[in-house]
């Protein structure tokens, strides 16, 4: 084997070196987990409703970006982000109507329910409270909707 054919064979084992460790970084940094934990007392949820979240109507043009629990002591909070391309009064709209048919009382309506940035509604049933924010971001031309359940007594501790 000549000085040439050295280089050549140097030159392919390196590069298949490196398509390789490419491919295993790419494929790692890719692959998102599915529970990240923050704090000791709250667990994230990507991409699916943590454990216990309340049931609530799902927009039906959006997708889950993910969801929270967070416990303090005895009491319980659940909030869950959703992304949609649909405006904003579509989406308060159609929240309105769905919650009102699944037993949903709406305490608190949005002071303008024309507005195309954002919108805000308190529902209650039995003894939960929905605060749902429905927001259009401006860089992602994207309306998030989040719905948040504020600390509730934690049945588990009681």
């Amino acid at each position: 084997m000549d000085k040439r054919d050295s280089n050549l064979l140097l030159v392919l084992l390196s590069s298949a070196v490196l398509l390789i460790s490419t491919f295993i970084f790419t494929s790692a940094v890719q692959k998102e987990p599915k529970i990240r934990f923050g704090k000791a007392s709250e667990n994230v949820v990507t991409k699916e409703l943590v454990s216990g979240f309340p049931l609530i109507p799902e927009y039906p043009a959006s997708y889950l970006e993910n969801s929270y629990k967070q416990e303090d002591g005895t009491s319980v909070r659940y909030v869950g982000n959703w992304l949609t391309s649909d405006s904003v009064p579509q989406v308060e709209m159609w929240y309105k109507e769905e919650l009102v048919d699944s037993g949903w009382v709406i305490d608190n309506l949005p002071a303008d329910e024309n507005d195309e940035q954002i919108q805000y509604l308190v529902a209650k049933k039995a003894e939960l409270t929905l605060q749902l924010s429905i927001i259009r971001g401006k860089a992602q031309n994207l309306t998030q909707i989040i719905a948040e359940f504020p600390p509730q007594i934690n049945e588990d501790e009681s």
